[in-house]
């Protein structure tokens, strides 16, 4: 019987390496989720949001994107597409899938067999209700898969959001919360965003809740600058550059859990490309373009 078990132990830690700081399915090719630091749980912003809180992204009449990250050999790719009905309902479609790449297979003599590859498929279904200027709530169904070498398996998890904004959407608080059935397990994502009163700039902070475990590292604190009605600029920080420094004091770990990106709006075409720093492990590098309509 070949067996691959050497490799599916290196693809297995790659991948803790990689889900360290974004655990349960929380890898997602938005390109503006990245620049930001993987913060924006309250950023009404980007329009394939609702990936993150199935409340947000209430501004567009209707939207289609498309995203890519690159992390070496991983490729994570990002297909959405969100409409507005009868002014207060929002549907949602989206596909995110990760593809690991490919690996040599070995027999129980260490002998070359066939190929395998590992990857995992996000299908959501969102809908979401703007009840007020001052709330929307929204839920996601997604149905989950992984596929390694031979074996493969699948899930459906659910997302349950909501989004407080002051007047003008200064203030803006969201919680999310993901369920897990097939482990009994769930998450929770709580978010505080701020436009500055007298500077060009929106800041985020995000904390996620695994297992009902605190821990600071799980953190995300981001920034949005206006620079002009086109062009904006990304910044963000991911506390979990704490678990991805190789403690070599070099320059991956000085950068490690941080971000930048640029996003470019040309009539309702929007472009943005982000680098996110994975530390010991290397650099995130997403690009998106998206087509929107705002609310008529």
């Amino acid at each position: 019987m070949k067996i691959k078990l050497i490799y599916i132990a290196i693809l297995f830690f790659i991948l803790s390496s990689l889900y360290a700081q974004t655990s349960n399915n929380e890898n997602y090719g938005i390109n503006q989720y990245w620049g930001m630091g993987q913060s924006g749980g309250s950023t009404d912003y980007f329009p394939n949001s609702f990936w993150i809180n199935p409340a947000l992204n209430n501004d567009f009449k209707y939207s289609v994107s498309a995203n890519v990250a690159t992390l070496h050999d991983i490729t994570i790719s990002e297909i959405s597409t969100r409409f507005r009905y009868n002014q207060n309902h929002f549907f949602s479609f989206g596909i995110n899938y990760e593809n690991y790449g490919t690996f040599n297979g070995r027999d129980e003599y260490g002998n070359s067999t066939n190929t395998f590859s590992a990857s995992q498929s996000q299908y959501l279904f969102g809908y979401a209700i703007h009840i007020s200027n001052h709330l929307s709530l929204g839920t996601n169904i997604i149905y989950l898969t992984n596929s390694i070498a031979d074996s493969n398996y699948s899930t459906v998890n659910y997302q349950y959001g909501i989004l407080l904004s002051t007047k003008d959407k200064i203030n803006s608080f969201g919680i999310v919360n993901t369920s897990f059935p097939s482990t009994n397990n769930s998450s929770w994502r709580i978010a505080f965003s701020h436009q500055l009163e007298h500077l060009p700039l929106r800041l985020n902070i995000d904390y996620r809740l695994y297992d009902n475990k605190f821990d600071y590292k799980n953190i995300s604190v981001g920034g949005l600058f206006y620079i002009s009605e086109n062009f904006n600029l990304l910044m963000g920080m991911n506390f979990q550059r704490f678990n991805l420094q190789a403690q070599n004091l070099g320059a991956a770990d000085v950068f490690a859990g941080l971000s930048i990106g640029a996003t470019y709006m040309y009539n309702n075409i929007n472009i943005g490309l982000s680098l996110y720093n994975y530390g010991a492990l290397g650099r995130t590098t997403s690009l998106g373009i998206s087509y929107s309509v705002k609310k008529l």
